[in-house]
């Protein structure tokens, strides 16, 4: 079973603790793991990366720290009368990393979690959220449809002079109005439809395409473990590394490896469960 295809609720514990912990710290060895997982799982899912274009925003956001930051001992060099400091400069390539790492893992979580996923996981909270939620995403592309619909009839029907404008204005009018009009129809048809279907029925039964499997308790169980130590690790003082007023580890031990042994493990997760896949698949085949 691939990453993508894993059932919901696993890829919300997985993405909820990835971003939180992407957000909360600002160790640079954190930050550029997070950074590198998340790269990694885009590219392994083939979602992309658009790496050029992100690496002017960390770029921009380097450059940009220090000509508002002052804080540091190392001075790098004075512009126009104000300190431009390593420490700032280092803070504002680390905070780029951060907010890039972090946009990726949100990619990531558009590309695998897809619009079923979201209604069932919405649907789990509100059954009313989520059928707001699925018309919602429906309306925008049928009013867009309708809407070119009622404008290539108008066209065809020569309804209107289309040479002036006025006749332009009152085409846009007239197809303004039918399509106001459609929407409503529409939107009658849907509630009453919704309604002879038992909506409003609360013992009513749903239909869910995803089944939660041995994998997805495994998967969500190794998460978690995974989560209560990266959080110890993130909350105690072998995590502290500071920028100001000099860059430094505070309380660096050789435990600490074992923490980033931990959390490399559960930010490359996406990585590993589909290499894995396609190594025991491939082995599958060699068997044949």
């Amino acid at each position: 079973m691939k990453f993508s295809e894993l059932h919901p609720l696993s890829l919300i514990v997985f993405f909820v603790s990835v971003i939180a912990f992407s957000m909360v710290t600002m160790n640079p060895i954190l930050v550029l793991l997070s950074f590198f997982a998340a790269l990694c799982s885009n590219l392994l899912i083939k979602n992309g990366s658009d790496i050029k274009l992100y690496l002017i925003l960390i770029l921009a956001i380097s450059i940009t720290n220090p000509l508002f930051s002052h804080n540091g001992e190392t001075v790098l060099f004075f512009l126009f009368d104000q300190r431009i400091t390593l420490e700032a400069f280092c803070y504002g390539v680390v905070s780029g990393v951060r907010l890039v790492g972090v946009i990726y893992w949100f990619r990531l979580f558009g590309a695998v979690f897809s619009q079923d996923k979201l209604n069932w996981f919405l649907g789990k909270m509100s059954p009313k959220l989520s059928v707001v939620f699925s018309m919602a995403l429906r309306f925008i592309p049928l009013v867009r449809k309708n809407a070119k619909d009622i404008y290539n009839s108008q066209l065809v029907m020569q309804t209107f002079d289309t040479s002036t404008l006025k006749g332009k204005f009152n085409l846009i009018i007239n197809v303004f109005s039918a399509l106001i009009s459609l929407s409503i129809e529409n939107a009658i048809e849907t509630a009453d439809t919704m309604r002879s279907r038992g909506f409003e029925n609360k013992n009513r039964s749903a239909f869910s395409l995803f089944r939660f499997k041995g994998k997805d308790i495994m998967f969500i169980i190794a998460v978690l473990i995974m989560d209560f130590v990266t959080a110890l690790y993130l909350f105690s003082p072998l995590e502290d590394f500071y920028y100001y007023p000099s860059i430094r580890f505070e309380n660096w031990e050789n435990s600490s490896l074992f923490f980033i042994f931990i959390y490399v493990i559960l930010f490359m997760l996406p990585v590993i469960n589909d290499i894995t896949e396609n190594l025991r698949w491939k082995y599958s085949i060699s068997k044949i």
